[in-house]
């Protein structure tokens, strides 16, 4: 399966990506969580954390539902992402915050592309629409705090 957001054809498919992009911006995140300094930023990163783990049971929750496979835990493709967190650790906790502006932009493209399926019923539409306004919330907290 490809890990390129709006290459899968198959609802079932992109809702794997989803969850694959999930697990890996959860991971992404523990690794910042884990460098930073800044006890505010620690504190809010651990709560998107906790946000990305609530979405992570509820998309589980839904592929169960409809009997989708799926796997249970990050792909390798974090490695990317921890590794980008790790070298902006050498510089400052702002480009920490700026590596996880990338994973939450990925984490909210898997998201939208998921508005382009028919399969796309009501009960999913508000999920991934919730799961679009968090992490619309995670990247304008990043930001601001960028910007400070």
């Amino acid at each position: 399966m490809s890990y390129l957001p709006g290459t899968q054809n198959k609802f079932s498919d992109a809702v794997r990506h989803l969850l694959a992009v999930e697990y890996d911006a959860i991971e992404s995140y523990q690794a910042a969580r884990n460098r930073i300094q800044e006890k505010e930023y620690k504190e809010t990163i651990e709560d998107h954390i906790k946000e990305h783990q609530e979405f992570v049971k509820k998309l589980e929750g839904f592929m169960q539902k409809h009997h989708f496979t799926f796997e249970t835990g990050p792909s390798g493709k974090q490695m990317l992402s921890i590794g980008r967190i790790a070298l902006a650790k050498l510089i400052d906790d702002k480009s920490v915050l700026r590596a996880l502006i990338s994973v939450e932009k990925a984490s909210k493209k898997a998201c939208e592309q998921m508005k382009t399926f028919e399969e796309n019923d009501k009960s999913s539409h508000t999920l991934f629409k919730k799961g679009v306004a968090h992490f619309d919330a995670h990247e304008k907290w990043l930001s601001d705090h960028i910007q400070h």
